[in-house]
């Protein structure tokens, strides 16, 4: 009988030991039935636990597991007892957990920098994660519901000095430049948001003078009635232009004005 290589005795013994049958390795390698079973004999009588190793192998491959996945098992299995943690604690983990977030492309020490930016950020405004979806979309009721409330007084007080939002803007917007000509002419230019910074005292003062209480709010609504529609008060436009104080205050104006054109 002619000598078996080494290289192939090897290999013979190798596969027979992975869980081969004799055939499969006959087929693979491209030696007799009768050499294979000769050799794995010798090597069952040398080494009493060459059969012990092939029965497990054979139940390794029925499982579609290999020697490596064996091995990488066994190391699996140290790693667990060395974190106090027990193979069915871990298998039960592994069922509950959403595996999709294992297969998620993140580098090991970027999903742990992730994870502690999350929990710091819990720790700090004492709040879940999980929560932030909920808050927001409170807060961002409550903040509809104020505006609404501002918008719904804003009203009140406009229908109250008869006045309207679009004036105020325009105010807003006018009232820089208004100013600078009222400062060119020397005049003081009073305005809605203005009127209101005068003194109590001097309201006071004038009611005592013309023996008539003058209400700010009223004075001001009526004034900006005269203001609005001219055309409706006529009579009264005419006794306020010829108060005597009211004729000279316009002399002023327009001789400040023939002195400003200058």
């Amino acid at each position: 009988m002619r000598a078996i290589p080494p290289g192939i005795k090897s290999d013979i013994i190798r596969k027979y030991l992975e869980g081969y049958s004799i055939p499969e390795i006959s087929k693979m390698l491209g030696v007799s039935v009768g050499k294979i079973s000769t050799i794995t004999s010798e090597e069952s009588r040398k080494d009493e636990f060459f059969s012990i190793m092939r029965e497990i192998a054979k139940k390794f491959k029925s499982d579609n597991l290999g020697f490596s996945d064996v091995i990488s098992g066994v190391r699996l299995f140290n790693k667990i007892n060395k974190l106090g943690l027990t193979c069915p604690f871990f298998e039960n983990f592994l069922e509950s957990t959403d595996k999709e977030s294992f297969r998620v492309v993140i580098e090991h020490h970027n999903f742990l920098t992730k994870i502690n930016k999350i929990l710091e950020f819990e720790r700090k405004y004492q709040v879940n994660i999980e929560d932030i979806p909920a808050y927001i979309k409170k807060a961002t009721e409550e903040l509809d519901a104020t505006n609404k409330k501002i918008s719904q007084i804003n009203e009140s007080v406009y229908s109250q000095y008869g006045i309207k939002e679009a004036e105020i803007q325009e105010y807003k917007r006018e009232r820089p430049r208004l100013l600078r000509s009222a400062d060119l002419v020397g005049l003081s230019l009073q305005t809605y948001n203005d009127w209101f910074l005068i003194s109590d005292d001097l309201f006071k003062t004038a009611s005592l003078k013309s023996g008539i209480k003058i209400d700010p709010k009223m004075l001001y609504k009526n004034l900006n009635s005269i203001y609005k529609n001219p055309d409706k008060h006529i009579k009264i436009i005419k006794e306020i232009l010829d108060l005597p104080i009211i004729k000279e205050e316009i002399n002023d104006f327009f001789s400040s004005m023939r002195i400003f054109k200058k």
